[in-house]
């Protein structure tokens, strides 16, 4: 029972930081929209936030940290997503983006367990991950 619930707490804690991250992500994407009229465009491929670029999607390509480092002015670290075990089945475990010109940017994580996406939206909810995005307008 106390093994249960000291899990509970780790996974809760990591499923924090990562809201933290992605809080101050879409800030700073917004602040590169306001600065430069538009968000950063990503072509046809998923591009990678963080520091580890794990993914179940074929179209994600990892480019080495580029793209996450270009965000350095706006943001004071690259994110480093909590690495876990349970998240294992719905989307990735990392920070990723997307926005190809004319539709709406979006960024994407996942959380562990059932769990609350704010200030996202549920995208997948499977098993031991819940899979989320955010639509910048």
């Amino acid at each position: 029972m106390v093994l249960v619930s000291l899990s509970s707490a780790k996974s809760k804690a990591r499923n924090a930081g990562r809201k933290q991250d992605v809080a101050s992500l879409i800030k700073a994407f917004k602040a590169i929209n306001i600065d430069t009229g538009s968000y950063p465009d990503t072509g046809d491929n998923y591009k990678c936030v963080s520091t580890a670029c794990m993914s179940v999607s074929s179209s994600y390509l990892p480019d080495n940290g580029v793209f996450a480092k270009s965000l350095l002015s706006y943001i004071s670290a690259i994110p480093i997503d909590p690495q876990d075990s349970n998240r294992t089945t719905g989307g990735s475990q990392t920070y990723g983006y997307f926005y190809k010109g004319g539709g709406a940017p979006i960024l994407f994580w996942s959380l562990e367990y059932k769990a609350d996406c704010s200030p996202g939206i549920v995208n997948i909810l499977g098993g031991s991950t819940t899979s989320c995005y955010y639509l910048f307008n």
